[in-house]
C-alpha cells in the first residue's frame, strides 16, 4: 500500500511539472519598446607606438608663409618629441679633423614618424661660432580623410654660414649631452603641397616661408663615430 501511495504521488508531481513546463509556451507577443542606452564603456587603451620611438626632448616651432595657392596663409605649429633609437647617428656630437671643432647632429620625429626635423652643424664645444651643413624639415597634417597639407624644406651645402639660417642661444652640457638653442630659417626652396587622392599641387620657390623653432635634445658625445662609442 505504501508503494502504491508513493507511485501515485510521483505521478501527480510529474503531471504538475508537465503542466508548468508546457503552460509557459504559446504564441510570442510583439517586441517591447527599446530600452535605454547602457552606460558607455571605459576608454580603450591608446594605440601601441613602436618601442624604438622614444619620447625624449623636443624640437618645437612654427611654419609661417603662404600655401601652395600663393594666397592662403600658412601658419602651422609643430612639436617633434620622439627619438628613433634605431639610428644612434641621428643624435651625436663627435670630433672632426679640425682641432676643437665638433660636429653636432640632431633629429626628432612626431609620434607617427610622418614629420621630422634634422640639423647638422659644426662648432667648438663652447658653441662660440657655428657653421651649418644641413637643415631639414618635413611636415604633414591631415586636412580631411583624403587631403594632406605638406611642407618639405631642405638646406644642404658644404659647411658655411648661410644668411637664411640663424642659430641663437646655443648651449651644450658635456656631462648630460643636452643641446639646446633656437633656430630661425628663411626658406626659399621649399615644396608646399595640398594632396587630394592622386592630384598634387606643388609650389616651389614661389612662396617664401619662415621656420622658427626651439630645441632641447640629448646628443651624446662620441669618441668614434664609426663605432658609436660614447665618452660620457
Amino acid at each position: 500500500m505504501y508503494m502504491l501511495t508513493r507511485l501515485f504521488h510521483y505521478s501527480v508531481a510529474l503531471g504538475l511539472s508537465a503542466v508548468v513546463l508546457f503552460s509557459c509556451g504559446g504564441k510570442d507577443g510583439d517586441p517591447g519598446p527599446q530600452g535605454d542606452a547602457g552606460v558607455a564603456g571605459a576608454q580603450g587603451q591608446p594605440g601601441i607606438r613602436p618601442s624604438y620611438r622614444v619620447k625624449d626632448g623636443f624640437v618645437k616651432g612654427t611654419i609661417t608663409g603662404r600655401r601652395a595657392d600663393l594666397a592662403t596663409p600658412l601658419n602651422e605649429t609643430f612639436a617633434f618629441e620622439f627619438n628613433d633609437v634605431r639610428y644612434v647617428r641621428n643624435n651625436y656630437v663627435r670630433e672632426t679633423k679640425t682641432p676643437n671643432v665638433y660636429e653636432f647632429n640632431i633629429m626628432r620625429v612626431d609620434s607617427l614618424g610622418r614629420s621630422s626635423f634634422d640639423m647638422t652643424f659644426r662648432a667648438p664645444l663652447s658653441l662660440s661660432a657655428d657653421t651649418i651643413k644641413r637643415v631639414g624639415l618635413t611636415y604633414n597634417r591631415d586636412l580631411s580623410a583624403h587631403q594632406v597639407l605638406g611642407v618639405n624644406c631642405l638646406l644642404s651645402q658644404p659647411y658655411g654660414k648661410p644668411a637664411a639660417v640663424q642659430l641663437t642661444n646655443l648651449a651644450y652640457d658635456q656631462n648630460t649631452g643636452l643641446l639646446t638653442g633656437n633656430i630661425g630659417w628663411n626658406v626659399t626652396n621649399e615644396t608646399i603641397y595640398n594632396e587630394r587622392g592622386s592630384a598634387t599641387n606643388y609650389s616651389a620657390s614661389q612662396t617664401p616661408i619662415r621656420v622658427t623653432a626651439s630645441f632641447s635634445v640629448r646628443a651624446p658625445r662620441l669618441s668614434s663615430f664609426r663605432k658609436g662609442v660614447s665618452v660620457n
